[in-house]
């Protein structure tokens, strides 16, 4: 007979922030519940008519400490992992069809789904471990917990533990409170578009490369769980120098924070060629995003890349730094030959994970707030995208950091 997990906070309201501080019980409880009631969900979503956004105003608790931080995190991808089984059960032609394309790769497809899960698993086992382990959860065995625990990049362990959970959902409900039902029912639209988002670019990798997945294992990917440590994320400008370079570098200048520049040629050439690069980007990281904003795809195209990579690098060794030398080809498109290419020039492809999604003109500065910080929840450490073109990234960091403050957050 199934279990129905019903959260009563020793007749408080459900889950008050001092309770999940503390680790409440009831709390994990739902949790583990949820997640297990989630993940059996296969019914295949509608392709979204916009980009992901959420509201955070639903969620009924602050993110300034580092339990509620974790908490939030786990909820997120408890949603996520619903839409991660939904795609896993769609056929090649049901996914097609949902994406909106002719074809798809569904071996782009399947690594996709198998790294995410990786990820939220390795996330979820965190979660866990701060607040009590195995004992914490009647709906583990000891020795599932200890798969969990200790699990790595193997398919198969992931698969097995993926599978664990599907099963035991369909002996567990949940009821959510009142509390959590109007941030569910958004988090809910939210993950269900931003799937549409990540799996449509898995679908095309790699006819048309992107940041979804690596090209090769030298390049500095967000999504690559290793490279940086928990609540750690980068922040990274493309496309610039422009009018609205001042203002960026000075709030993060004035929060004590720094961030990654992307340098265009064409920019830097409309902006000055003879600015001070020094100046302008203050205590930032410069970097070369390219001579054209075009995808180099082609030998031809990249030719012309070691004598800007040069002039950057000599300009940024005459600050007060080194820096090391960092590339982002334009739309994230790249083949394993440009790879190559630009080690040989010392430099290394950096990508991202986590989308701003500013260039977009039906995203507000305020919405784009709210979207950074799903996805922070959702992927724990990262590199962001933001474009040094648009104002938005100015307009919304310091409200986006203050949500933040006390969570533990690295923010560079």
């Amino acid at each position: 007979m199934s279990r129905v997990i019903r959260i009563i906070c020793r007749g408080e309201r459900p889950c008050s922030p001092a309770l999940i501080q503390c680790g409440n019980i009831a709390a994990l409880r739902f949790v583990i519940g949820l997640f297990l009631l989630l993940a059996i969900a296969i019914s295949a979503n509608a392709a979204p008519a916009q980009l992901a956004k959420s509201d955070r105003s639903l969620w009924p608790l602050p993110l300034n400490t580092p339990n509620l931080f974790d908490f939030a995190s786990t909820m997120e991808a408890l949603v996520y992992a619903k839409h991660i089984n939904a795609v896993d059960n769609m056929s090649e032609a049901e996914l097609a069809a949902w994406l909106g394309l002719k074809s798809v790769d569904m071996n782009s497809v399947h690594r996709f789904s198998a790294e995410m899960k990786v990820r939220l698993l390795r996330n979820m086992r965190s979660f866990w471990d701060l607040y009590g382990g195995w004992n914490a959860f009647t709906a583990l065995s000891i020795e599932q917990y200890n798969l969990l625990h200790n699990i790595e990049t193997s398919d198969i362990l992931t698969a097995n533990i993926w599978k664990y959970f599907a099963a035991q959902s369909m002996e567990q409900g949940v009821i959510l409170s009142e509390q959590y039902t109007a941030w569910y029912a958004n988090a809910d639209s939210f993950y269900a578009a931003y799937a549409y988002e990540q799996y449509r670019l898995a679908a095309l990798f790699p006819k048309i490369t992107s940041e979804i997945l690596e090209v090769n294992p030298s390049e500095f990917a967000g999504a690559a769980n290793n490279l940086l440590s928990g609540k750690h994320f980068i922040m990274t400008f493309d496309d610039g120098p422009s009018k609205h370079t001042p203002a960026t570098v000075a709030a993060l200048n004035n929060a004590g924070k720094t961030g990654i520049f992307f340098i265009l040629k064409p920019s830097l050439q409309a902006y000055g060629a003879d600015t001070d690069l020094n100046k302008l980007y203050m205590g930032m990281t410069r970097a070369i995003h390219g001579t054209k904003h075009e995808a180099l795809t082609k030998p031809e195209r990249w030719q012309d890349l070691p004598e800007f990579i040069k002039t950057i690098r000599a300009v940024t060794r005459r600050g007060s730094y080194a820096t090391p030398c960092y590339f982002r080809p334009p739309y994230g498109q790249r083949t394993p030959e440009l790879v190559d290419f630009l080690d040989a020039q010392g430099c290394r492809v950096m990508l991202w994970n986590i989308d701003s999604q500013d260039w977009q003109k039906d995203i507000t500065a305020a919405e784009m707030q709210d979207r950074l910080t799903s996805l922070i929840l959702l992927w724990r450490s990262g590199i962001i995208l933001f474009h040094d073109v648009q104002p938005k990234a100015a307009q919304a960091l310091p409200e986006l950091w203050k949500r933040f403050d006390g969570a533990g957050v690295k923010w560079e």
